[in-house]
Formats: C-alpha cells, structure tokens, sequence
C-alpha cells in the first residue's frame, strides 16, 4: 500500500491532544448522604477520580480516536495495488474501427471497451499520468500525461467510432516514442483485433466474442440491352448458421428479394437477373439483423454508358487510329487542322498527334503527342533514342516492363502533378496527371519513329491511357471504401466544390490547386457532389460501403473465449479514500446516537 500524500499525518498529532482533555475531564463532587446504601456509588466515584482510570470503558473517546484516524489517513489518499507494481504513466489504446460497432452482451464493443478503461482510470494511483490514444484509421493522441481522471474519463467519451478499417499495431511505434526515457509505464490496449504488443510492456484486452455477422462484400452489374444484371456476394463471418432475404433496392425502390442460407465462414454469390432500372443507386440490404449493422447495406452508382465523343487531330497515324477502333465505347471524329475545329462542338477527348494546339480546349482532356512548349509545360530539346520501358503505374496493366526501340524523342521535365507511365533512360517518355481539373496525357516521342506500335501490348496501352482520359468526370471512380480519401477533378473556371454526406451535413472545398482530397468518407451512403460553373450546376456522386475484408471478421483465429474471461478485469488497484471517508462518517453518526442516550 502507498500514500500519495504525507503531510496529513500531522492530524495525528491530535490523538494526545484528544487523551489529554479527557483527562482533564471534570473530578466528582462530595456530597453528604444520610444512607449507607449510597456508599458503594460513592467508592465508584473515588475510583473514577484517578486520571488513567477515566479511560477505561469509554466507548466516545475509542469513536473519537478512529474519526481521526480513518479522515487523517484518507487524506493521505491511500492506494492498494493488486497488480504487484505500480506505474507512473499509463497508456490506454483504444481501438474505434469499424468491427468494433458489434455487439458484445447488451451492449457495442466500444461501449464495453469504454467502460473498462474508465473502470481502470479509478483503479489507478492518483499521481499516475493518464495517456489516451485513439486507434482509429490513423491512430491519434487524444490525451497526454494527464494526472486528471475526470479529463482522462471524459476524453474516453468523446471517442467517436467509425466505420473505418485501421491497424491498431501503429500505435506501437507512438507508445515506443512516449517511453522511450520511462520504463515505468504499462500499456492497455482495448480490441477485438489480434495483437503481438512485441517488447511494449502492457496487456491486450480482448473484445471478442462468438455471435452472428453477415456481410455484404461486393455489388457488381452489367447491362444486357434494357436491363440489368446484378451480383451480390454473402459471406457469414460468424459461428452459427445465417438465414435472411437480401432485397435488392433502386434507388430506394425494392426490385427483387432473393432468401440464402450460409454456413459457418461461407461466401455465396446471389445473381439478381433481368432487372428493370434506369436509375441512379443499386442497393443490396440483408434483412436479418446481425452483430454489425453497417455491413449488412452496400451501395453501388450505375454509370452511364453513353459513348464518348474523342476527336482525333492528324495529319496521318493508322497505327493509333487501329488501336483506339478497338475500344468500343467511344465515337472517334479526325480532322487533320486544328482551325479545322468547329468551336460549337464538344468533345470528352482531344487527341493531338504531332500537332500542338495554340488554344487548349476548354472542354474535355487532351492527350499530345509529339509536342512542342505550350501553355502546359517546356520542351526543351530533342534527343537521340534508346530503349523505352513502360513503368510501374496506374496505366500499366498488362504492359509494365514492355521494352521498345525509340528513335528520337522530346526532353520534357514531368511535372509535379503528372505520374509518369514510360521512360527512356533517365528521362520521362510518357506520363498523365490533372493540370487545373483537366486530365492531360503526354507521349514525347512521334509514334512513327518507335516499334512500340509494332507491339501487341500496343492497343492495350493506348486503351489504359484513353480510358484515363475519358474518365473526365469530377471522380475518378464512384465507389469507396470507409476511410478512404476521394481525389475531386474540379474545373478550374468553376466555383468551390460541395460535398454532401449521407446526413446532409455540407463541406466546401475551395479551389485551390492542387485540390485537396476529401477525407469526410467515414459514414457509409451516398455522398452527393456538385459545382457551379456559370448558371449550370454539374452533379454527381458517389458510394462510401462498410471494410468487410478488414472490419467483418468479428472472431480472431489466434483467441479464444478462455482468453476474454482471462480479461474481465482491468483494475491496475484500489483506492481505500473513499472507503475510509464512509467509515469515519458511520462513526460520527453511531457517536451521535450514543450522545444522545446519555453517554
């Protein structure tokens, strides 16, 4: 046991002062008796007048003197360890990703991770310093080196969970930095996540527990003529046998319900066939409510399919000309001038081929070729060729590390906002990016001086740069994960971007290139998006759906119920101050009725 504070054993000093006016207690008075009878009352009275034998049997003063001791040594706020060791800094992880929204008892396991940690922060010595880290997507310190409980308890309640996938091991590297000089810590990491806390001194309390979860893990379609194919995969991530309906919703209008039965840690596929919508949203909801809610919901947008208009400027290239003919969802037009372009029409791709325009298009992305300076980059020499590689990028599917012969090309320098695709040596061959909500795609070299056309990659190349190019919308893609981080094209000549979350809560995003992504994807839905560009409003949006891969698995392989019962309790001691307080009151009180019976 340990006093945290010493200076309120001066109190005791008032244990003699007590005695002593005790013994200074009125002596009995003589009085004349006309009665032998009385005789022995007064023999009492003599016995009583010695100063010692005032003590003996007196019940007030024995009360008196525990109120003093039990209210000294609760000011000296007395502490009991249970763990053999006491620590002057406590670190307290708590893990708020998506998985721990399921169930435990009555209760979520945040809920019940929450009301451990508080239940620890009580048990704690009172000069302990209280550190509390947030294990979310990133983990966060929300508390540091604080010695207040009531602090420490409130910031444990204004942890928010989300439904977010996160690794709770990243906190290992912040709780090494916060002790590195202080061997006198222990760390508590609340999760339901498998965890090796390595060298870190500290225990894992383990949230898991057998119940019943389902998820949705993916919604796919395809369109056959007027209607549309839609497959949905189950997987039951539970430890019992799952039954329920998966309905099949657009645009919050029940299309079809399909009944599946699924095994302990099996996936189906449920095929919803000849589907009649022209809408925006699919849903796929399952109806039988499990241990986690938000994955039982998954929302997919229905693109529209139309094709896109690319106007091809050349004097001449068949090769390219035959490459992109091989994609089916755009209308190629060619001009061979750039005066030659009707400025009243619009198109979604501009494709200059050894031609460099003097006004860029105001509409629509643009892929050069072969070019010269322009209001976008310098060239600044012409080189003699080598062997060109395609590299690793988000256009090399099935090409990266093609090799090819080129014999001469242009020296640009790529720019900060463009990912380079091929290479020549040391120098940027080919790379896209987005210059001022526009997608531009460079190729420095004449297509005609390179056997990269000669290539059977060659078609597949130009299809994952085209396809880049059209996707010239204000979102690259229109489905995301919780969490993750959605790259807004916004036009340059337009106002700030708004984005609007599935509760109607609002944010701008001003325009200020490079545009900063939108980190807000932490509830799961629709998330709309619009921007002003003169009197016309351009609207889109996108889905944000639960991390099933990373969040659904409610039970760990590596634990076991033993190991949650093993973890019930998380006191690190016992605070006697309270307790002590209690007692001396209850005495104070048991004087008082004794006082007033005459003692």
């Amino acid at each position: 046991m340990k006093f945290v504070n010493s200076w309120p054993l001066i109190f005791l000093t008032f244990i003699p002062l007590l005695i002593f006016l005790y013994l200074l207690k009125q002596k009995s008075q003589e009085h004349i008796i006309p009665s032998t009878f009385l005789w022995k009352e007064v023999y009492k009275n003599v016995e009583v007048s010695t100063p010692f034998e005032r003590l003996r049997y007196n019940i007030m003063l024995l009360l008196q003197l525990l109120t003093i001791l039990f209210l000294t040594f609760a000011l000296t706020d007395p502490f009991l360890s249970m763990m053999g060791r006491e620590y002057k800094s406590i670190i307290i992880v708590m893990d708020s990703t998506g998985s721990m929204t399921a169930t435990y008892d009555d209760v979520t396991r945040i809920e019940e991770a929450k009301r451990r940690a508080e239940e620890y922060i009580d048990s704690i010595n009172t000069d302990a310093e209280v550190t509390i880290i947030n294990a979310s997507e990133k983990p966060s310190i929300e508390l540091s080196s604080s010695k207040d409980k009531s602090l420490a308890k409130d910031k444990l309640k204004s942890i928010k969970i989300k439904s977010v996938s996160g690794n709770i091991e990243d906190s290992l590297s912040i709780i090494r930095a916060l002790t590195k000089e202080n061997e006198s810590y222990e760390a508590i990491f609340f999760t339901d996540k498998a965890l090796d806390i390595e060298d870190i001194n500290g225990k894992v309390i383990d949230l898991t527990q057998a119940s019943s979860n389902a998820s949705l893990d993916f919604l796919s379609y395809s369109e056959n003529k007027e209607e549309l194919k839609v497959l949905v995969k189950v997987t039951n991530r539970g430890s019992y046998e799952y039954t329920s309906d998966v309905d099949l919703y657009g645009d919050e209008k029940l299309l079809d319900i399909k009944p599946i039965t699924l095994n302990p840690k099996e996936s189906k596929n449920v095929l919803f066939d000849k589907i009649s919508f022209k809408g925006d949203i699919l849903k796929a909801e399952l109806t039988e409510e499990d241990s986690i809610k938000e994955d039982n919901f998954i929302f997919e947008k229905v693109l529209n399919e139309d094709k896109k208009k690319v106007l091809l400027v050349t004097e001449k290239n068949i090769f390219l000309e035959k490459a992109l003919q091989t994609i089916p969802s755009i209308d190629i037009y060619k001009t061979n001038e750039e005066e030659n372009i009707n400025k009243e029409d619009k198109y979604d791709l501009y494709i200059f081929d050894n031609i460099t325009p003097i006004n860029i298009p105001k509409d629509g992305n643009i892929l050069l070729i072969n070019p010269e300076s322009n209001s976008i980059f310098n060239v600044k020499e012409e080189l003699q060729g080598g062997d060109g590689m395609v590299t690793k990028s988000s256009l090399s599917k099935y090409t990266e590390g093609l090799k090819f012969a080129v014999k001469s090309y242009k020296k640009i320098e790529k720019p900060n906002w463009a990912e380079e695709f091929l290479r020549v040596e040391e120098d940027s061959l080919g790379f896209i990016g987005n210059y001022n909500g526009k997608v531009v795609g460079v190729l420095g070299f004449d297509l005609h001086n390179s056997d990269l056309t000669l290539k059977a990659e060659f078609p597949i190349l130009i299809h994952n740069v085209v396809g880049r190019l059209l996707d010239n919308g204000m979102l690259d893609k229109y489905s995301f994960k919780s969490g993750e981080e959605v790259q807004i094209n916004a036009r340059v000549d337009g106002e700030a971007v708004k984005i609007t979350n599935p509760k109607g809560k609002e944010e701008i995003i001003d325009l200020r290139f490079p545009l900063k992504p939108y980190r807000g994807t932490d509830i799961i839905g629709i998330y709309e998006v619009a921007q002003k560009i003169d009197e016309e409003t351009i609207k889109t949006s996108f889905t944000v759906n639960f991390p099933t891969d990373s969040e659904s698995n409610i039970e760990q392989e590596n634990k076991s119920i033993d190991n949650l019962k093993e973890n019930k309790s998380t006191k690190g001691g016992l605070n006697l101050r309270i307790y002590l307080i209690i007692l001396a009151l209850i005495i104070i009180f048991i004087e008082w009725i004794l006082y007033l019976k005459g003692y």
